[in-house]
Formats: structure tokens, sequence, C-alpha cells
């Protein structure tokens, strides 16, 4: 899909990219479902980007990280 080589994969030789290169093949394949061009993919519905750390006092709402772990 982005022109890269099979063995170019998470894990295998990869320089990773995270997870905005599965977003991006997502986005471009859900595309060509709703376009009619490939109707074998599944489609996207929804994305969104998660805060790298929760906010302030979060975790304390629920007893501390085993509350949280536990809920």
């Amino acid at each position: 899909v982005f022109d890269l080589p099979l063995f170019y994969q998470y894990g295998v030789g990869s320089a990773g990219f995270g997870a905005w290169r599965e977003l991006a093949a997502h986005i471009m394949t859900t595309g060509w479902a709703l376009k009619n061009e490939y109707a074998g993919f599944p489609l996207l519905y929804h994305r969104r980007v998660l805060p790298d750390r929760p906010p302030a006092g979060f975790i304390d709402g629920f007893g501390g990280v085993e509350g949280a772990v536990a809920h």
C-alpha cells in the first residue's frame, strides 16, 4: 500500500512509524470502500487521538493505580 517491501513490518526491520501509519491505511482503505473501488475492506467509522497521560487527578478518582486497574 505504501510501496514498502513485504518484510517491512513492525518489529522486523521497520522504523516503526507508530499508529499514524495504521490510521493512514485505514483512512485510505475506507475511501476505497466508500467509492466502490474495493468493497472488501471494513469501514473506519471513528478515530481519535488520546493524550499521552491522563489528566491530573484522574487516577485519584479510582482510589489510585490499583483501583483504576481493578475498575
